[in-house]
């Protein structure tokens, strides 16, 4: 089967006649078997098997043990797939596509404690999304009502004026337990959990709560009051008038609540995450060194590197500096919540109103006869989030409000010297790119413009090909007509290439996330917790079997087809394709669409996995493209992001350094262009340095402690690697929420595999050319990686 070639709609399959067709039995619970094709990937923390009969296969029964889910009835019915998702070596769920007198039909089963239940699609996505929910949990915590609260784990409000506190777990962490000290306040039954608390104190000591439970029946309040060595259930008119009785009038209590969000002036009542960077369209991105302005333009590599590094140097490669970008470039993205409890009835920035509750579609004009406010959205909107983008004098902003069942969205602009306007989400992402910003109509003559020209439709066709392993490795291409060249692109860690190389579909996960998890305090009796719809958002997938419920063989499908979750619009690939590059990419081993090994998510034995994967389709790549629509002479580069970038790297020096001591893989023993790998690399972010362990003892001593543990316990999570906070920004927490990324903390075997990866580098760059141009871009302050070992 073809990877990159997609099948046209006129070719039809070979039939096969009845006297070819054997009936065969199906058991699910046997993987070996020659009569069908299985495909495996993994789904959430599910590991999901897919059966297709092989050619001339007909299914005649599918079965597990003595369970039947399935039986041929007459000659025109034909089993055309079976999925089953397994946890822990356990099948939990089945689904069935079955051809009838030319129509699909679907069955669902699911396994309920000790027996099999056939079921509706509805009932099924209920039940799935149970199950799926607790992938999102990165672990089970207490509250405390006393003392400190982990703002690693919750949002926190400790209200000025009034004695409460407003404590709500972020969106990765499950409350099983409350506790006042050693007294136990509240306890889950498995099934529910804490999503938010609202404490009242007295002498500075809880005295009441109000808590929220989500339970599968749904949300419940309860209140608890503190009695000598206890704490029991009392009503919900008790809790409001024992408050009362405590001194302080609940009637007051949502005033203390409505605040006035000022972009100009954020208050200490807000979140704040700012990620700010530098910007020059026309320049490199600065070099990590504080490189003198009279240095000289060009250094040859190895003048400043330490002597263990110099070894591993066959050649000078001379590397131009980049000066530093100035300053003035800079860019602010700033992302803005309400402290849980509060409400924000104004937006402004400094006298303009952008968004106010008591107004609607209206204009309020100042004493100069001048519109000072707007508001373009439905009133009495609750505000969760907000988005500001600042470049010099131009602003970009996005109000994020939470709706009936998701989340609202308004974007904004404000360009130099102008007003603030509404703008479509299209116009918003348009002008999202820093050069454009200074134009509010664009610039034709701007980088971005040039690469938002279309130079023909952009698809992304996938395909795979099975690896040394034997592993299915999911590929991707998009082919440009006549184009410039073509460029391989290796992901990053925990991701994998859709994750990486297009853009997700915000308002796929808006219309289900109530994005952020921040609870709407009504009054002290009275909480509104939003949820994640996951069941919903899994209803539909069924209904329109797509996303993680398409069943079809993926190879020929263009991405669009396999649901709403990744859009080509505005991504890395369709900036490469309107420059003119071919783009091609795969899912690495164990990441994304691509089989597991040992049917765990992000996780390999050795690295160089990674690096035969690169090269087996860095070949598959050159035999594709050698066709008519490749202009004679193409160029060929490979780009990696991250973790994808140390692959390229050791995919390079490992190609050339077989040719070299592998004289019968080149019989001319040379190096020229029919030798040739690929004609540049590009490294984005590479994961060459981890910038947090400079101290050269703590990385041995962490090292050792990472190859033990390694050793003794492979596939269980690092327990010293930090929990990554999806909370900070719209784009975090949609990689969260995305069922082929693995949100979790490394496993012990992988993190030493990229641990080793990262300080073997040095040995494995003595083979790549000298003539082999390398671009590599890298953030000064990058909190993960760092060129450092490079650039030395």
């Amino acid at each position: 089967m073809p990877i990159f070639k997609r099948k046209h709609k006129k070719e039809t399959e070979v039939p096969v006649s009845n006297s070819d067709v054997r009936l065969v039995d199906l058991n699910i619970g046997q993987l070996n078997t020659n009569d069908f094709t299985i495909r495996k990937s993994v789904v959430f923390d599910f590991l999901l098997l897919t059966y297709s009969p092989s050619g001339g296969a007909d299914v005649g029964k599918v079965l597990l043990k003595d369970t039947v889910f399935w039986q041929k009835g007459n000659s025109s019915d034909v089993a055309q797939f079976v999925r089953c998702y397994f946890r822990q070596g356990v099948i939990r769920f089945v689904e069935l596509v079955i051809n009838s007198n030319g129509s699909a039909q679907y069955l669902y089963f699911y396994k309920d404690y000790f027996r099999w239940v056939s079921t509706t699609s509805h009932r099924y996505a209920q039940v799935f999304s149970r199950q799926v929910s607790n992938y999102f949990v990165f672990k089970s915590v207490k509250l405390r009502l006393s003392g400190n609260v982990n703002e690693l784990f919750f949002y926190v409000h400790k209200m000025e004026k009034a004695p409460f506190h407003i404590i709500t777990p972020k969106p990765a962490f499950k409350v099983e337990k409350v506790v006042d000290g050693v007294l136990t306040v509240w306890d889950s039954n498995k099934s529910d959990s804490c999503v938010n608390a609202l404490v009242f104190h007295k002498n500075k000591r809880p005295v009441l709560v109000h808590l929220q439970i989500s339970s599968p029946e749904g949300l419940e309040s309860i209140y608890l009051r503190k009695e000598p060595l206890t704490w029991n259930r009392i009503t919900r008119s008790e809790f409001t008038e024992t408050i009362r009785n405590s001194g302080f009038n609940p009637d007051l209590f949502s005033s203390f609540l409505t605040l006035k969000l000022d972009l100009s002036n954020v208050t200490e009542n807000f979140n704040v995450d700012n990620h700010s960077y530098s910007y020059s369209p026309n320049n490199f991105l600065p070099t990590s060194d504080n490189t003198p302005d009279n240095a000289p333009d060009t250094v040859e590599v190895g003048e400043h590197l330490s002597d263990g590094v110099k070894d591993t140097v066959t050649s000078k490669h001379m590397v131009r500096r980049v000066s530093n970008v100035d300053m003035s470039t800079r860019v602010e993205c700033i992302s803005i919540s309400p402290k849980p409890g509060y409400t924000v009835v104004e937006i402004l920035d400094d006298d303009f109103s952008l968004f106010n509750v008591n107004t609607h579609n209206t204009s309020r004009k100042n004493s100069g006869g001048h519109n000072n406010s707007f508001e373009n959205g439905p009133a009495k909107k609750f505000v969760v989030f907000v988005n500001l983008i600042r470049y010099k004098d131009y602003k970009l902003l996005g109000i994020y409000f939470r709706g009936n069942k998701g989340t609202d969205v308004q974007f904004f602009t404000k360009p130099f010297k102008g007003k603030w306007t509404p703008i479509t989400p299209e116009q918003y992402y348009s002008l999202y790119v820093p050069d454009n910003l200074s134009n509010s109509l664009g610039n034709p003559g701007s980088p971005s413009a040039k690469m938002s020209k279309s130079l023909n439709p952009v698809s992304l066709v996938m395909g795979s090909f099975v690896n040394r392993l034997g592993l299915k490795i999911q590929t991707y291409s998009s082919p440009v007509i006549n184009g410039k060249g073509n460029i391989i692109l290796v992901h990053g860690a925990y991701g994998h290439f859709c994750s990486d190389f297009t853009t997700y579909n915000r308002d796929y996960l808006l219309k289900y996330e109530q994005f952020k998890s921040l609870p709407e305090v009504k009054s002290v009796d009275e909480v509104v917790s939003p949820t994640f719809d996951l069941e919903r958002q899994l209803y539909d997938a069924i209904s329109h079997h797509s996303d993680v419920f398409e069943y079809r063989t993926l190879d020929e499908l263009e991405l669009s087809q396999t649901g709403e979750r990744f859009l080509l619009k505005n991504s890395f690939v369709e900036a490469l394709n309107n420059l003119g590059y071919g783009v091609y990419g795969l899912d690495l081993t164990s990441h994304g669409r691509s089989e597991p090994l040992n049917n765990l998510r992000y996780y390999v034995n050795s690295f160089m996995d990674y690096v035969h994967d690169v090269l087996q389709f860095i070949d598959i790549v050159k035999l594709k493209t050698k066709s008519s629509q490749q202009p004679n002479g193409s160029k060929l580069y490979l780009l990696g992001y991250s973790m994808g970038s140390n692959i390229a790297l050791r995919a390079i020096n490992h190609y050339y350094q077989d040719l070299k001591l592998n004289p019968n893989n080149n019989p001319d023993g040379d190096n020229e262009v029919d030798a040739k790998l690929v004609d540049g690399m590009v490294s984005i972010s590479g994961m060459y340095d981890f910038a947090a362990m400079q101290n050269s003892f703590l990385r041995s001593l962490a090292t050792l402690v990472i190859s033990i543990l390694s050793f003794l316990v492979p596939e269980n999570p690092n327990p010293f690697e930090k929990f990554f906070d999806y909370t900070i920004s719209l784009d975090a927490y949609t990689r969260y929420r995305d069922p082929w990324v693995w949100p979790k903390k490394s496993r012990n075997k992988m993190l030493y595999v990229i641990a080793r990866a990262v300080s073997d580098l040095p040995k494995y760059l003595s083979y790549i050319p000298e003539d082999m141009r390398v671009l590599m871009i890298n953030s000064n302050k990058d909190d993960l990686v760092t060129l450092k070992v490079l650039t030395n």
